[in-house]
């Protein structure tokens, strides 16, 4: 194997993208077996909870590559694997008589169910996890299983999860170690803590990273690779057989046990670095200073440091305050905010103060419990606290809350020290007095006195064992001095000058004459203003790569001409220096004492006078770089608390330099975000990256800001993954919603009904409307059981759409339901079935009445009530019949309601024929009196219901009919005996015979003959004709049709103003003649015309002249296109809209470009369309220029460059906009 490389996508990643109900499954088993985790630990105490199982099948993940996972295991398989490293030490939660293994093995095996997983799973997991621990289940383990389709490469899984679990040998996995804690170490512990990581080697083998701290450390880890080699034998020649690593070996980084004994000879002179407790007695000039301090801090439970930059507040807490405490059994904890996390890296040295393997996610609570553990007063000196500000909102409100309770002595013994630049005091002040912290002690930290700092320096010459004469001391005291202000000596001064005399002094047997000092031009000046040239020149010439880099290395470390933390990651992100070499650079750093070496892998600038030095070695081409590379980094770490996106300027800034903006996921994400609601360009970043830009717009739909939302939507929308918003898992809200109601299917139906009752208005209207879309007939028995929901929503919905999907067939359906216990089903049922019941189906429900119970009979009465009519009358008869007296009360009750005077007749047959008639007699008789008065006082009005005089109007109709057929065939014999023809005898024909109807080809013969003898001298009376309008109330004529025709053929381009006069008439043929004639003759000489009229306040005017306009205008009145979009009168200004981009070419482009900066939006927006169209890269970064440079800022510009970054780099073949 040659070159194998860790897997970077986690198991859990790759099954969301290859199976998404897998990935829930096992979401969903590893959130239910978090409290089972949390109980697992093994006899050292080592961690055996949450953190080893995840960091098992991250292992599984890394060992397994990217491509492995994708296609040579089935989704099934991942799965299963990732359940082995949830469960695999389960046997640990509680006191067992077997080993962990064995009884995590046989209880999955007997009782999958307890673990959600089938009973085939269940099997094929025991014997993964009994293989980790016991070999001969190993031995007996087949190469596959089957499951339904799937066979389960069993065998070659629990190797690789063996591996997997034995590589959790590191410090991660061990109890938190308390520094001074005398308690001998386990060899298995010891190693586990020395043991950093692991990675392949060039032989694609297995590297353990070791740092041992001491020579005894090598054997223990040779020791335990040892170990951990044998703990696979078993299983290398599985591994072997399938490509996988299967030997162990160790790399042992020895820099700390050679620094050590370095640092035994060299501490003495620590130039820029501050002073610990280790150099306490060589900490010189400060004993007033600590002593003070001490009273202050024991006096207060909160008390503040406040110091310039240099002044040497780190040392004096660490070599001057803290011994003093020490002595006096006090427990002292020094912290500092470190990034990314200010407040959890406090939080963390906290917590391995309280004791071993204790972890807690809450600094209150972890100071609590310190606080009850120790009897001893404990000072918690937070140093640097300045960079607390640099936290999100939440994060600085947590730690005021926690000073609060510290300053109101909420712990007896918990005492705190706040240290911090004196330039920050407004800040820090105030971020105190909103916590709640108002009158602290404070002490402010000065530089040295001048005899203090000669004592010093004296003090430093005699420990590096330097002679030198008070004279010449003095004279450099006197030198320090000119550099001090105010009479005080800034430490670091002292220390880099003495650290300088003292490299001199070793080529002159370790003194330093005044001869040497003269001699060598040495002096403070150029010792203090070149000491980080001089620390350089060791890396190399100014040209050397070596120097180049060490210098870039120091830029990135600092910020405002302050140090700042970076990890190397970072570091490595933005510099074009191999791993390798970087490292190797950073550890030469850090031993030149330039850079600090923090947790994890973050370094620092060694001091802040150091930083201001590296600040002018920046050139101001570079600063708009680092500017802008801060504003990207500063908003997306914040992003989470304040949701603040990248403005126009800063996107634009960021995508003229992208060649020099590397983003990490989280800087991605805010560009994204940034660029979804046009704020900037974006795409250039993820040009060969779709997969990002989906995760990123998928995580839009879900976040706080409802523009990302809408935005991420759209932008999901076009590019067709719609299924993305349709995603169930997806905690939609807002725009999200509203796209799942636009893309549901009817198979997300029961989806949407769960949503129904979702606590948010908004989704709750959204899946409304949804539901109402996607709901068909052959839901009613889904329907059915959401009128029975107790959720008033469902309720309401599901009335709804019943009602309206409801059919004539499932009337028997319906009927069945009125016997429902819930009154509301039956409630709407009878809505239903009055609107589906038909007059033919009258007597059968009323007679279905008889058979239901009292509800149904309601439900009957109702139903007949609303549809019974007169034309009911006999049926009603007939039902005043039935043996059934509710049936004939019916009956009797739409009887009086129906009937009017012109029943008397039948009322009196009724009293005769039908036997249960005659108790009503009396009541309905007093009704037909009593309108019969009324109808007297009404005049007698056309009823259409009234069948005779419906025949009458028949009659009359056709009478008329025949009357207009014969007018007509009489006006025709008229105008075919004229014999001649003149426009008075035409126009009187035509206006004689107005009332009567013509033909279309009788309108047409006459027209022709019109034509045929008028010319151009008729044109005012034609004119006149088309102005009048005679209508002839018919399909197609009236005298203006003739004139209408002649009038074309007539007019010439000398009657343009005629023409445009007639536009303006009220008579329709007046202005249709005009409009046809216009767009006849009208050419490019008329544009300065066509244009004027485009101000016409008619609309029909107006068309005309666009029209006209559109047709006659090319490239060469490009200008005049333009000045017309300049125009204040809108119409003029919509005209040339209409061809702007039809006339653009792409030789226009600089000149179209130029458009950009215009007054009016609407130049601007027309620019912007020909941009777009036949811009190239080159225009792309013309654009972007201008707008940095802020000759053009307009949104039109912005879009201008979203559009054209689009175009060239979206890697999608559908593009976005």
């Amino acid at each position: 194997m040659i070159g194998r490389e860790k897997g970077k996508i986690p198991i859990r990643k790759i099954l969301e993208k290859r199976d998404v109900y897998l990935y829930h499954r096992i979401e969903t088993l590893w959130t239910e077996a978090q409290e089972l985790q949390e109980r697992q630990r093994s006899k050292e105490n080592h961690q055996q909870g949450s953190l080893h199982c995840i960091t098992v099948e991250n292992n599984l993940g890394k060992i397994i590559s990217d491509d492995e996972k994708d296609t040579r295991f089935s989704p099934l398989e991942l799965f299963l694997i990732s359940a082995a490293a949830c469960y695999h030490d389960a046997g640990k939660s509680d006191d067992f008589d077997e080993g962990h293994a064995t009884v995590a093995m046989k209880d999955i095996y007997s009782n999958p169910e307890k673990y959600h997983v089938s009973d085939p799973e269940g099997k094929v997991l025991s014997y993964i996890i009994g293989s980790h621990d016991i070999d001969e289940v190993f031995d007996d383990t087949p190469e596959t299983y089957p499951i339904g389709n799937d066979d389960i490469h069993v065998r070659l899984l629990s190797a690789l999860f063996k591996l997997a679990d034995v590589l959790h040998t590191d410090n991660s996995r061990i109890a938190h170690i308390n520094v001074g804690d005398t308690k001998k170490e386990e060899d298995k512990t010891r190693f586990r803590k020395l043991i950093q990581g692991w990675d392949f080697d060039a032989e694609s083998q297995i590297k353990m990273t070791a740092a041992p701290e001491n020579s005894k450390d090598i054997s223990i880890i040779e020791k335990g690779v040892s170990m951990t080699q044998n703990q696979i034998e078993r299983i290398a020649p599985v591994l072997q057989a399938h490509g996988y690593p299967h030997r162990i070996k160790s790399f042992i980084d020895q820099r700390k046990i050679k620094w050590d004994a370095e640092k035994e000879n060299e501490r003495t002179l620590i130039e820029m670095d501050f002073y610990t407790e280790d150099e306490a007695r060589i900490f010189k000039g400060r004993d007033r200073e600590s002593r003070e301090l001490l009273t202050k801090v024991i006096g207060s439970n909160t008390s503040l440091l406040i110091g310039n930059s240099g002044v040497g507040k780190t040392s004096l807490i660490r070599a001057g305050l803290f011994p003093k405490f020490r002595s006096m059994g006090w427990k002292c904890i020094w912290t500092r905010p470190i990034n990314p996390d200010p407040v959890k890296s406090i939080l963390n040295d906290i917590n391995a103060k309280v004791s071993v393997g204790y972890e807690s996610s809450d600094i209150t609570s972890s100071i609590k419990k310190l606080s009850e553990q120790c009897d001893s007063d404990i000072i918690i000196a937070i140093d640097q606290f300045e960079d607390i500000l640099r936290s999100p909102p939440p994060e600085k409100e947590k730690i005021g809350r926690t000073l609060l309770r510290i300053y109101g002595k909420s712990f007896r013994n918990v005492h705190t020290l706040l240290s911090y630049r004196g330039d920050y005091e407004a800040e820090i002040g105030s971020f105190l007095d909103k916590s709640g912290i108002t009158h602290p002690k404070r002490f402010h930290l000065l530089g040295l006195d001048k005899s203090v700092a000669f004592e010093v320096l004296r003090t430093i010459f005699s420990t590096g064992n330097v002679s030198i004469t008070d004279e010449l001391l003095e004279k450099i005291i006197e030198e320090i001095d000119k550099k001090s202000e105010n009479g005080r000596f800034y430490p670091p001064f002292i220390q880099i000058v003495a650290s300088s005399l003292i490299n001199l002094a070793k080529s002159n047997n370790g003194v330093i004459t005044e001869e040497l000092y003269n001699n060598k031009a040495v002096n403070v000046e150029n010792i203090i203003g070149n000491y980080l040239i001089y620390q350089l020149n060791e890396f190399g010439d100014a040209n050397s790569e070596k120097r180049r880099n060490v210098e870039e290395i120091l830029k990135e470390l600092i910020r405002d001409r302050a140090k700042e933390q970076k990890n190397k990651s970072d570091l490595k992100r933005y510099l074009k220096i191999i791993d390798n070499e970087l490292q190797e650079l950073l550890d030469l750093l850090v031993k030149k004492r330039l850079i600090r070496h923090l947790d994890d892998e973050n370094y620092e600038i060694i001091h802040d006078f150091l930083a201001s030095k590296v600040e002018e070695m920046i050139k101001d081409s570079e600063r708009p770089l680092r500017g802008v590379r801060d504003i990207l980094r500063t908003k997306a770490k914040h992003y989470t608390f304040i949701p603040t996106l990248l403005e126009p300027n800063e996107m634009a800034l960021l995508y003229s330099m992208k060649e020099s903006i590397i983003p990490d996921f989280d800087e991605k994400e805010l560009l994204i975000f940034s660029y979804l609601i046009g704020n900037g360009p974006a795409w250039w970043w993820f040009r060969e990256d779709k997969g990002v830009y989906i995760t990123i717009v998928k995580k839009a739909l879900a976040g706080r800001s409802s523009k990302v939302r809408e935005a991420a939507t759209v932008a999901l929308e076009r590019l067709g993954r719609t299924d993305i918003v349709m995603d169930p898992t997806l905690k939609m809200r807002g725009a999200a919603t509203g796209a799942f109601d636009k893309f549901a299917t009817h198979s997300n139906l029961i989806t949407i009904i769960d949503m129904l009752k979702d606590s948010d208005i908004n989704v709750r209207r959204t899946m409304i409307e949804a539901f109402d879309r996607l709901v068909i007939h052959s839901d009613i028995p889904i329907i059915m059981g959401m009128l029975k929901d107790a959720d008033t929503t469902i309720k309401r919905v599901a009335t709804g759409a019943f009602d309206r999907l409801v059919i004539h067939s499932d009337i028997p359906i319906i009927i069945d339901m009125l016997n429902d216990t819930n009154p509301y089903i039956r409630k709407v049922m009878t809505e239903a079935l009055r609107k589906l019941v038909t007059h033919d189906k009258i007597k059968s429900i009323v007679y279905m009445r008889m058979d239901y119970d009292k509800n149904t009979k309601d439900t009957v009465d109702a139903v007949y009530e609303k549809l019974t009519a007169y034309n009911d009358f006999e049926t009603i008869m007939d039902m005043i019949n039935s043996h059934d007296i509710t049936v004939r009360r019916t009956a009797f009750t739409m009887f009086e309601k129906l009937v009017t005077h012109d029943d008397l007749t039948p009322i009196i047959c009724m009293i005769f024929k039908y036997k249960n008639i005659d108790y009503f007699y009396d009541d309905f008789f007093k009704v037909y009196l009593d309108e019969k008065e009324e109808m007297k006082n009404k005049p007698k009005e056309l009823d259409s219901e009234d069948n005779f005089r419906l025949m009458e109007l028949e009659h009359f109709l056709k009478k008329r009919y025949n009357m207009i057929l014969r007018e007509r065939d009489k006006t025709a014999e008229e105008f075919d005996s004229m014999d001649n023809y003149t426009i008075t005898t035409l126009e009187d024909f035509f206006k004689t015979r107005y009332q009567r109807i013509f033909s279309v080809d009788e309108m047409e013969n006459a027209s022709k003959e019109f034509e045929k003898f008028v010319t151009h001298d008729d044109l005012p009376r034609i004119i006149d004709i088309l102005k009048g309008g005679y209508y002839m109330r018919n399909r197609g004529g009236h005298v203006s049709y003739a004139a209408f025709f002649a009038f074309e053929k007539l007019v010439t381009h000398d009657d343009l103003p005629k023409i445009i006069g007639l536009l303006r008439e009220r008579s329709w043929y007046a202005r249709r003649a005009a409009i046809k004639a216009f767009e006849k003759l009208v050419t490019h000489d008329d544009l300065y015309t066509i244009i004027n009229i485009l101000r016409d306040s008619e609309h029909e005017i107006r068309d005309v002249a666009i029209k006209a306009f559109e047709k006659l205008v090319t490239h060469d009145d490009l200008t005049t296109v333009i000045d017309m979009l300049r125009s204040p009168e809108p119409n003029i200004k919509a005209a040339a809209v209409r061809v702007f981009e039809k006339l653009t070419t792409y030789d226009d482009l600089a000149a179209t470009t130029d458009l950009l900066r215009d007054s009016s939006p609407d130049v601007r927006n027309e620019a912007y369309k020909t941009i777009i169209k036949f811009g190239n890269e080159n225009d792309l970064k013309e654009v972007v220029k201008k707008f940095t440079n802020g000759e053009i800022t307009n949104a039109e510009s912005l879009k201008c460059i979203v559009a054209l970054d689009e175009k060239f780099y979206s890697p999608f073949e559908n593009n976005i906009s």
